[in-house]
């Protein structure tokens, strides 16, 4: 579901950080390759923070008999684990992945069993039967095309601004102060969104290395003349 502020509530948020609120020097047409490469770059710093937010779960793909890779969605980034069942099954199987399916100089058998991820391709060594994969992935978010693209990131909007008018003050007006100020406010911002990401997480059990304990002092005591 996209967040409720658009391209152009950013934009205005980073004219008036930028003393321009009237938009006579920053307006969409000369922010907009800027707030595009930022969105970019954040979108990396979630997937790169395990931020739910690009995490997708639910895709899942029919592969004909003997096909040999996933069709991909177009959000695609990069792969986490897949899964598989045929039509007639209730629950997906895990699958195994490898560095190179095709090391593993297997024939096809009625499961797909492996995956490996090379070339921007997920790759099988293929199945003799139809199979159905539920592929987890992280995504990329949508390309921001004008001011009235709704942003995909709830709570992001200041980031967004900060940075976006860090830009354009560094590379349209040549203020690398301001620039410096504006990109320290975006860090914090971000910041704040990646430490909520982290807290929202903290509910998912995983297991840990206990703390290490020290064993029994050794220490002896020496009398010193």
């Amino acid at each position: 579901m996209p967040a409720i502020y658009t391209a152009a509530d950013v934009m205005n948020d980073s004219a008036s950080l930028l003393n321009d609120a009237q938009q006579a020097l920053y307006d969409y047409t000369a922010q907009l390759p800027y707030l595009r490469m930022v969105m970019r770059d954040l979108d990396q710093q979630l997937t790169l923070n395990g931020n739910p937010i690009n995490l997708i779960s639910e895709a899942e793909i029919p592969v004909l008999a003997g096909v040999l890779a996933l069709t991909l969605p177009a959000s695609f980034f990069l792969p986490i684990s897949l899964m598989e069942k045929d039509s007639s099954d209730t629950f997906f199987s895990p699958m195994i992945e490898k560095a190179n399916v095709g090391d593993l100089q297997l024939s096809q058998g009625t499961v797909l069993g492996y995956w490996d991820y090379r070339h921007n391709d997920i790759n099988f060594i293929g199945s003799t039967q139809p199979r159905i994969v539920k592929l987890v992935y992280w995504r990329m978010l949508d390309e921001i095309v004008d001011e009235d693209s709704l942003s995909e990131i709830g709570g992001c909007r200041n980031v967004l601004a900060f940075r976006t008018a860090g830009m354009c003050a560094q590379y349209m007006g040549g203020n690398r102060e301001r620039a410096n100020d504006l990109n320290t406010d975006a860090q914090l911002s971000l910041d704040l969104i990646l430490s909520l990401g982290s807290k929202n997480n903290q509910g998912k059990r995983v297991r840990r290395r206990p703390f290490p304990r020290r064993g029994p002092s050794n220490i002896q005591n020496v009398r010193i003349p």
